[in-house]
């Protein structure tokens, strides 16, 4: 490992499954179990396979879900979008100063846009209303015109009545065609006579009851068989007796012709009808104009600088007379933005026939103001990014060396981009980084030295049996305790069937990750062998040949292997140049101490024959109350601060004196023994023993 680098952090369970996509999410998880079975169920109620009460509950349930999701989703985008802080200052100015004055001039453009809609809407009306003034001073004058023919009380022929209003629609129509005219001689309210131009579309019924709304001149629009017009009627004169003029036009005619003296277009024109099926009040569409088809190209080319809007006219139905109340007609128009001045107000401002207008030059300085205030704007909003990003380039920096100290890269070195706090904290960062630096480079050393004892420790103590030994009979207490320099210590039990088991304790020569890996050697060796061999002797030959080929010249392995049959009550071992094993017997009066001490080699120190020549195998009958202890130099070989050494002599009088205690309390006490002669002295080797009592 490189002394100014450390392993990257490892990642946490979080991030190992937040790449796992949706089919993890759905088949593992339980959110996604339970996501399936509503979908399921929803589809299920959708084709009216379970209960309504279960499809509900599955909608109810999705509609969570989709709720949950938009959370999840508005949670991560601010978790994402927040996290930088050049972000949160872009956003702060934002807020701060953009936001307001989008809100500032959309409340000034929605205010004109109404302001806008109301005016145009008024002169849109005006000019109708101006139509509908037209239309009943015509009536008048072809009423004076008829009263001058004759008497009150004369009948006047319908080719008279028809001249009049024929001359009169004629004169109207050089400026608006499609103007017509409807004679009515009425009685008693009822209509008797009806004499109509050409014009008009539709001729009133005799007998029928005249309006009551005539009699008041009354000017506007009129409905007759669900089709609008704008109708002016003549004023009730005694000179006239009883007829009245009505004269009129299509709505859509007077709407087109207004329009476009105005620049405006007519999108649509709905008057308002009573539906005999339902009683309520519909709309209907009224046809297009006659004029329809060239206005409909000036529309087109007009409508993609035009705003829509919309008014209401009030209209009388001619199909109901008795009708009290009016209906509405529903016009849609667009209105020019870039023409509506010089629609409504041109030459208002005008300094003389050929002076300027200074209505127009205010609009131009206006237009002026409009765009610097926007130049402005965007430079307020430049300088505002400008100055966040000086502000926080500084910190970003500190973030990208900070990310690259956390990952172990302390090479990494900010670059100083100003001579304030910032830089001076970025000068900081790196006399930090290279402090780190140094103080890695003396301890590199250290630390290989530190993680090779802890592997070989790790190794060791992998090694060992890590439950409880609990064998019928017998009564077991093992002990191990690494020094600090790792030696290879190591004891095993190993069962065999049949009611036997093997027990051994091996000392392999060295310290440090060799001794641990050719300890794990022994280990993998001897559980192989113990299933072929059941003689103690013959494992030992057979290991021997093995590890001398393997093992360095200059290693060894001493060892005491022993098979326990508890059938037979009995131990058969061997002894591998390792310590002797102590054997309390209680068969007499008084304890009594042997020491089981077969000839052998140390494993790997001899490659021919004289290792099996020398090796012995003994065997000794079980009684019960026997002790055994089998031990490695650790214990015997423990020195105080004099360099004395605690010896063979006092483990046996331990056991000896002690041989009637439990496994566990005898093991206690002769650590204690070992401890208190050590007398706190460094311990130089692994300590290691297994306590064995037949019970």
């Amino acid at each position: 490992m490189a002394a100014d680098q450390l392993p990257p952090t490892a990642p946490t369970t979080k991030d190992a499954t937040r790449g796992r996509g949706l089919k993890y999410f759905l088949l593992h998880q339980r959110r996604g179990q339970l996501l399936l079975v509503f979908c399921a169920l929803r589809f299920l109620g959708a084709l009216e396979l379970i209960p309504a009460s279960l499809s509900t509950l599955s909608t109810i349930g999705l509609w969570a879900y989709a709720l949950g999701f938009v959370i999840w989703g508005l949670s991560g985008l601010r978790r994402n979008l927040l996290w930088r802080i050049r972000r949160k200052l872009i956003i702060s100015y934002l807020l701060i100063g953009l936001v307001p004055t989008i809100l500032i001039l959309s409340f000034f453009a929605l205010s004109g846009y109404f302001t806008l809609g109301q005016v145009s809407s008024f002169m849109l009306v005006s000019s109708v209303k101006d139509a509908e003034m037209r239309a009943a001073n015509a009536a008048n004058l072809m009423i004076f015109e008829l009263r001058g023919g004759g008497s009150a009380s004369s009948r006047l022929s319908d080719e008279r009545i028809r001249k009049v209003l024929d001359a009169r629609i004629l004169e109207m129509g050089e400026s608006e065609p499609s103007w017509g005219a409807i004679y009515l001689e009425h009685r008693r309210g009822r209509i008797q006579r009806v004499v109509t131009t050409d014009d008009v579309g539709f001729s009133m019924s005799l007998g029928t009851n005249l309006p009551q709304w005539f009699s008041d001149s009354y000017r506007g629009g009129i409905e007759y068989g669900g089709v609008g017009y704008t109708a002016g009627v003549s004023t009730p004169h005694e000179s006239v007796g009883n007829a009245t003029i009505i004269v009129l036009t299509t709505l859509s005619d007077v709407l087109e012709k207004s329009a476009e003296e105005l620049g405006f277009h007519i999108d649509q024109v709905l008057t308002s009808d009573t539906d005999n099926a339902t009683a309520e009040s519909v709309f209907i569409r009224q046809p297009a104009s006659s004029n329809g088809e060239s206005q409909n190209t000036t529309s087109a080319e007009s409508a993609a600088l035009t705003f829509p809007w919309w008014t209401l006219l009030p209209t009388r139905s001619l199909d109901d007379p008795h009708a009290e109340e009016s209906e509405l007609a529903f016009v849609q128009f667009g209105f020019p933005l870039n023409s509506f001045y010089s629609s409504i107000a041109s030459g208002a401002l005008q300094l003389g026939p050929n002076g300027p207008d200074l209505g127009a030059v205010l609009l131009t300085a206006m237009a002026l103001l409009a765009g610097l205030f926007l130049v402005i704007e965007v430079a307020a909003i430049f300088v505002g990014l400008v100055l966040a990003r000086s502000i926080t380039g500084s910190v970003h920096a500190l973030s990208q060396g900070t990310e690259h100290v956390r990952q172990g890269d302390f090479s990494y070195r900010v670059k100083v981009r100003s001579r304030d706090q910032l830089g001076e904290l970025a000068e900081s960062f790196n006399l930090m980084t290279t402090s780190i630096q140094d103080l890695l480079r003396q301890s590199s050393e250290k630390e290989r030295m530190a993680e090779e004892l802890r592997i070989a420790r790790t190794i060791q103590m992998s090694l060992l049996p890590k439950d409880r030994v609990d064998v019928p009979g017998l009564s077991i207490a093992p002990f191990c305790l690494p020094a600090n320099e790792v030696g290879g210590d190591y004891y095993d039990f190993i069962p065999l069937g049949d009611g036997r088991f093997a027990l051994l304790i091996a000392d392999v020569s060295g310290k440090g990750t060799s001794a641990a890996l050719y300890m794990a050697e022994l280990k993998g060796l001897t559980l192989s062998l113990s299933q072929i061999y059941h003689s103690p002797r013959k494992l030992l030959v057979e290991a021997n040949k093995i590890l001398a080929a393997t093992l360095d010249s200059r290693s060894f392995i001493t060892m005491a292997y022993a098979v326990i049959d508890m059938n037979e009550r009995q131990m058969t071992y061997a002894r591998a140049g390792h310590n002797p094993i102590f054997h309390v017997s209680t068969n007499g009066a008084e304890p009594k101490l042997n020491v089981l001490a077969p000839d052998g080699l140390g494993l790997a120190l001899d490659r021919g024959t004289q290792f099996e020549r020398i090796l012995q195998e003994d065997v000794v009958k079980l009684c019960a109350g026997d002790v055994f202890l089998f031990f490695t130099d650790g214990i015997s070989e423990a020195m105080n601060p004099s360099s004395e050494l605690f010896g063979e002599e006092r483990i046996r009088l331990i056991l000896q004196e002690n041989a009637d205690l439990q496994m566990e309390e005898l093991r206690e006490k002769l650590i204690d023994e070992v401890f208190a002669f050590a007398g706190g002295a460094e311990q130089h080797d692994d300590m290691t023993m297994v306590l064995l009592k037949v019970l």
